[in-house]
């Protein structure tokens, strides 16, 4: 591996050499834990690369893949001092490419997790509006990739301002969008956030069924370690009910149901409360 950073150092190609490392290393975090960053060494490459790798974009390259960690490992109670993805891309005056604009969406996403679980709300709402404006214009012009995640971080918005029907038809909507674009790690990572807003007011069974969702998708995803913990998290609130209640497949039909045309609530009933849930479709 010495050899090769030589060699690829030579040809002036090392941030193309780091950011392998870097997409290396997150993938091994992804599918057997955290822990995994701190051991010397990964597959026989080491995990402390700051010596070696001093260009800007493989530092930005590591501040997004922390903030993705965050996200994905939903470590929301202490505020990381590294999040500022979208000021250090204007400040750096970066082009933006498809990796620094998914690190601006997942920004996005943690400043509205911040702004439940930190200090400093509205400046935490203030910065994840700021980002939502901009995922919802590239929305406009490339919806096949960008439409999941401007509902999803809508619906982060919403529920933080207390908009629960609101929050509740853009949750299943960007559930849908990622499902029938085939982004299998954001259909997960929607259904997640969904059922932690169901589980969060109360409603466990459908809380239930999209945690068990999102585990199923990013088990597909091959994030096995996220998959695990999502696990972990629902046998812990739900034990064996868990085991006791329809395929998740029974619930994701109803959400993805085709009613074009139709301005009708969609109502889906709690067995188990006697309150009831409305689903809004466009």
């Amino acid at each position: 591996m010495k050899h090769f950073i030589w060699k690829m150092q030579s040809r002036n190609s090392l941030p193309f050499v780091g950011n392998s490392i870097l997409l290396h290393l997150q993938t091994a975090c992804l599918q057997d834990g955290m822990q995994v960053l701190d051991a010397d060494l990964v597959d026989n490459i080491s995990t402390q690369t700051n010596e070696k790798f001093k260009d800007k974009i493989f530092l930005l390259g590591k501040k997004i893949q922390q903030v993705l960690r965050l996200v994905f490992f939903r470590q929301f109670d202490e505020v990381s001092p590294n999040i500022n993805v979208s000021d250090t891309i204007l400040g750096q005056k970066h082009q933006l490419r498809p990796f620094l604009q998914m690190g601006i969406f997942f920004e996005g996403l943690l400043c509205f997790q911040y702004a439940r679980h930190a200090n400093g709300a509205e400046r935490w709402i203030g910065k994840g509006e700021t980002i939502l404006s901009q995922v919802a214009c590239w929305s406009e012009h490339f919806a096949w990739n960008w439409e999941n995640k401007m509902l999803l971080l809508k619906a982060e918005k919403m529920y933080i301002l207390r908009d629960f029907d609101q929050a509740e038809s853009l949750y299943i909507r960007s559930i849908r969008s990622a499902n029938e674009h085939k982004f299998v790690h954001e259909e997960a990572i929607a259904s997640e956030m969904a059922g932690h807003f169901y589980h969060e007011r109360g409603f466990n069974q459908m809380a239930l069924k999209l945690l068990q969702n999102s585990q199923k998708c990013y088990d597909k995803w091959g994030a096995y370690a996220v998959a695990t913990r999502v696990g972990k998290f629902s046998e812990s609130n739900f034990g064996s009910d868990s085991m006791q209640l329809g395929s998740v497949e029974d619930v994701l039909r109803n959400f993805f149901a085709s009613d074009e045309g139709s301005s009708n609530k969609r109502r889906v009933h709690e067995t188990n409360s006697d309150c009831t849930l409305s689903f809004f479709r466009n």
